[in-house]
């Protein structure tokens, strides 16, 4: 409720770059996680990754479709979904190969740097690549959306976020609504319905 709130009064700018520097800063919290990590503090470790997500991909979703005219409101969320689909699975395959020791230590003997031997050292330093290679490019988006500005107005010259709400006051008209006859002689009304 609070990002949708932030977004009508300021545009998507502010909570998309904020959600992203917040995500940044939780992968970069990641960076401390080794093998010898508990469970209940590497969930902690989660928390700001998942907020700064959740508070900058709606605003981001929302300025994409609302970018795009209404009668391509379809193709648009189809080819974000596509766009989606496609480079999460790309990027398991690359930050899981970088995971899996890929890249960068030789013979799986982990790194001088002491994260761990064998197999689990290669584990962890390849996740600390992963990592430090996601918050880059998290970097570059929200340097990116920093360019961002408030939507253009559409037809009728209201932005989406200033449109008026319709009224949630019950009809004050009583009765049957308007064009409807009352079935006073049993027969049917001139609109051809039966009362």
């Amino acid at each position: 409720m609070r990002r949708r709130r932030v977004a009508a009064r300021r545009g998507p700018r502010l909570p998309i770059v904020v959600g992203q520097v917040v995500a940044v800063a939780g992968l970069l919290l990641l960076l401390y996680v080794d093998r010898a990590t508990p469970l209940a503090l590497l969930a902690v470790s989660l928390v700001p990754f998942a907020l700064g997500c959740g508070f900058a991909l709606p605003p981001l979703i929302a300025a994409m479709m609302e970018a795009v005219p209404a009668e391509r409101a379809g193709t648009a969320a189809g080819l974000l979904n596509a766009a989606r689909q496609t480079a999460g699975g790309l990027s398991i395959a690359v930050f899981g190969s970088l995971v899996a020791g890929g890249f960068g230590s030789a013979g799986g003997s982990g790194s001088a740097g002491g994260s761990g031997s064998g197999s689990e050292g290669v584990f962890v330093d390849g996740m600390h690549v992963s990592l430090v290679l996601s918050a880059a490019l998290l970097a570059v988006t929200a340097l990116a959306a920093t360019r961002l500005g408030r939507p253009a107005p559409r037809a009728g010259g209201v932005r989406p976020a200033e449109r008026p709400q319709p009224s949630r006051r019950p009809s004050t008209r009583r009765g049957r609504p308007s064009g409807l006859s009352s079935r006073s002689s049993g027969g049917s009304s001139a609109s051809g319905v039966d009362w």
